[in-house]
């Protein structure tokens, strides 16, 4: 009887090692399958949110691609208008030269003369001659801007300010020959300054380039990226941007939905 009983209390005990062994392996395979589950949850969200930062990085590649486009609009009329001024300038100095070189071609009608010594109004072509004058502080004469040599819009506007000290050439003991060297000087180096602002306008115009390429490069792939990354969120593109990502935010919460 001995001997039956610890052959029953080995196979009991072999038994209960068994149904253990079993329930510790089941327990296992749980555990298991759940930490894979998270993993896998965990990946996806990472894939989500990866996908959520390129959408949110192509919409900066667009603001940045409106700035771009404004400024290259802006620099272009920049660059035009320095071309215009030293346009100005070099016709002013040629027809300066012309009656340096021969006074008797000097044409006094049909624009009225300024008091310059040499006027050169009517030598400049009509859509150069200009109707601004300037006052001088000193002498009371009057002067077209380009018969005193002044060209830019900046300059123009600041000694047309109420109370600025101007003195002509006279006044400032300069001589139609000073007068001549200071316009050529000038449209000299406006020729400077268009060609730094025109790399200026390269620069721009080949990154807004640049940007339009990428931007049109990944428009398709993102948009279909996007559509199907919140039809997973069981929320819209439009509801996104409201609420999160924008000045439009919502006082009341929306459900989006879950990662699930």
């Amino acid at each position: 009887m001995v001997r039956v009983n610890r052959r029953g209390q080995i196979a009991a005990k072999n038994l209960k090692s068994n149904v253990v062994g079993v329930k510790w392996k089941e327990r296992y395979n749980e555990i298991k399958e759940f930490r894979d589950k998270v993993e896998k949850e965990l990946e996806e969200k990472e894939r989500l949110l990866t996908e959520i930062s390129k959408i949110n990085e192509d919409k900066e590649k667009k603001k940045h691609l409106t700035k771009l486009i404004k400024e290259e609009k802006d620099q272009g009329t920049h660059l035009e208008t320095l071309k215009t001024i030293q346009q100005e300038a070099y016709d002013s100095a040629v027809a300066l030269d012309i009656l340096l070189s021969d006074p008797v071609k000097h044409l006094k009608h049909p624009v009225q003369l300024c008091d310059a010594k040499l006027c050169i109004v009517n030598h400049l072509s009509k859509s150069r001659r200009m109707d601004e004058w300037i006052n001088c502080s000193k002498c009371s004469a009057d002067y077209h801007f380009p018969c005193a040599s002044i060209f830019c819009p900046d300059q123009k506007s600041h000694l047309s300010t109420y109370n600025v000290t101007w003195n002509c050439c006279k006044c400032s003991n300069m001589s139609v020959v000073d007068n001549f060297k200071a316009t050529l000087d000038q449209s000299k180096d406006l020729i400077d300054r268009i060609k730094e602002e025109g790399e200026k306008l390269e620069k721009i115009t080949l990154e807004r380039q640049d940007y339009e390429d990428l931007i049109k490069r990944s428009s398709g792939n993102t948009r279909k990226a996007l559509d199907a990354l919140f039809k997973k969120l069981d929320c819209t593109v439009r509801t996104y941007y409201q609420t999160l990502n924008g000045s439009q935010k919502r006082k009341r919460g929306i459900d989006h939905g879950s990662f699930r």
